[in-house]
């Protein structure tokens, strides 16, 4: 995803003859390809994602200088936050996922301190700002859009994974053979017994057990 917005912004900055942007943006990507060859090939997922963090942290700071505070890149951390909720699991990465995090808004405040509205090292006129802002606002809303369907398809995905299983584990609950009861540890009452402990004690349900 990040790789397709970089390719996408490259266009728009070779268009609009914006050769310093455009070589920010294919830094960008090389490093983004070396952190996916470092996850698929290497299996090194630590450095892939913290190679992939500070890359796009470092692209958005540059870009925020270069173009000027007017140009809109900032509008970028936006899906990036959401993103990293997703990329970061909050339950066995939770340290992790408030560094990156912290990262982050440190590098947004250094953006805004460091940027100027507008900046002389690229010829930018007023109706060219017009058009990045626009076009920033834009990725940065289908971006999240993008993510937010990631993240709730998921969720989904995860929650249709959990039912499966209690199914499935409820099916060998009831067709076992044995009679077996689900009693509270601390004071020994039963909260539960399969069908079969049902038919032993020959009684009609749970209630009367």
């Amino acid at each position: 995803m990040s790789l397709l917005v970089i390719f996408f912004s490259l266009a728009i900055y070779l268009y609009h003859r914006l050769y310093i942007s455009a070589f920010i943006n294919i830094s960008a990507a090389y490093i983004f390809i070396l952190a996916y060859y470092l996850n698929n090939q290497k299996r090194q997922l630590n450095t892939a994602r913290i190679l992939s963090v500070i890359n796009v942290n470092l692209y958005l700071i540059l870009l925020c200088y270069v173009e000027g505070f007017r140009a809109g890149d900032y509008l970028l951390f936006f899906p990036y936050f959401l993103a990293l909720t997703f990329v970061v699991s909050i339950r066995r990465n939770f340290k992790e996922l408030v560094i990156v995090y912290a990262i982050t808004i440190y590098s947004l405040i250094l953006a805004v301190i460091l940027s100027p509205s507008v900046n002389d090292i690229e010829l930018i006129n007023d109706h060219l700002y017009t058009l990045l802002f626009g076009g920033n606002l834009i990725i940065a809303f289908l971006l999240t859009m993008v993510f937010s369907y990631a993240i709730l398809r998921t969720h989904k995905e995860y929650e249709e994974g959990t039912l499966q299983e209690k199914k499935f584990g409820d099916t060998i609950y009831n067709t076992s053979l044995d009679g077996v009861f689900i009693i509270y540890a601390q004071t020994n009452m039963i909260a539960s017994c399969n069908r079969r402990a049902q038919e032993l004690f020959q009684v009609k349900g749970v209630a009367e057990i």
